[in-house]
């Protein structure tokens, strides 16, 4: 599972808006979802920012290439 399939599926188990997360994470709305939909690359900046609003840690992404 890739990084944007991780934080698109914890979006949805968790009932989290896209925008919500772009807002907060100081990302333009559309750039977000271009990133989580695998159009494209989410920046390193933007990915620590996601993660920051997210309280997703490097674990989050391990357990999820694990079990993929």
């Amino acid at each position: 599972m890739s990084a944007n399939e991780v934080i698109k599926a914890y979006l949805v188990r968790n009932g989290i808006k896209q925008n919500f997360v772009a807002e907060r994470a100081n990302i333009p709305p559309e750039l977000f979802r271009r990133s989580i939909d695998g159009k494209r690359k989410i920046p390193a900046d933007e990915f620590v920012r996601i993660c920051t609003v997210l309280s997703l840690d490097i674990e989050d992404f391990r357990k999820a290439t694990e079990t993929a």
